[in-house]
């Protein structure tokens, strides 16, 4: 579908007012315009072929560079020190919530052996362990004193005193 417009000629002057019938149709016969903006324009691609073409040295790009690098570098630095402390204090709070957990624990261990102590330190449980165990007491003429009576083991120095 196109759509017609009557333009003037380049010598002719615009008239001002109507335009004369005969004048739209000569000039709808001569131009038309396009069915899409710029259709009349036609691109053709073309291969560059790059391959023998070098960079320019540039001799400050390597000092940008690195002190791009140092820069970053020195930013991460710097916020892992002000962060280094705040990561101490968890750790360490994570630390003693465990060992309070390891504290209780071991309370509870020590309360559960002491009454196996008391339990097995009972006198009756020491006579059922020795009747166990076989061990009676002794008849009175069946002890044997190795030292004499009235005599006791003296402790002497090395050097006789």
């Amino acid at each position: 579908m196109t759509a017609t417009a009557s333009f003037p000629e380049p010598n002719e002057q615009p008239s001002k007012g109507k335009i004369a019938p005969g004048k739209l149709a000569k000039a709808s016969s001569r131009r038309t315009l396009p069915a899409f903006p710029k259709e009349e324009l036609y691109f053709e691609a073309k291969f560059i072929d790059n391959s023998q073409v070098v960079r320019a040295a540039n001799p400050g790009s390597v000092r940008t560079c690195w002190s791009a690098v140092l820069s970053v570098v020195s930013v991460t630095v710097v916020c892992a020190g002000l962060m280094l402390p705040s990561a101490f204090r968890v750790i360490t709070g994570q630390k003693i919530q465990a060992e309070r957990g390891k504290g209780s624990a071991l309370r509870t261990e020590i309360a559960e052996l002491q009454a196996r102590i008391a339990q097995h330190s009972g006198r009756k449980h020491l006579e059922e362990f020795a009747a166990a165990q076989k061990m009676v007491d002794p008849h009175p003429t069946q002890v044997q004193h190795i030292t004499p009576k009235g005599s006791y083991a003296r402790v002497s120095l090395p050097s006789g005193k």
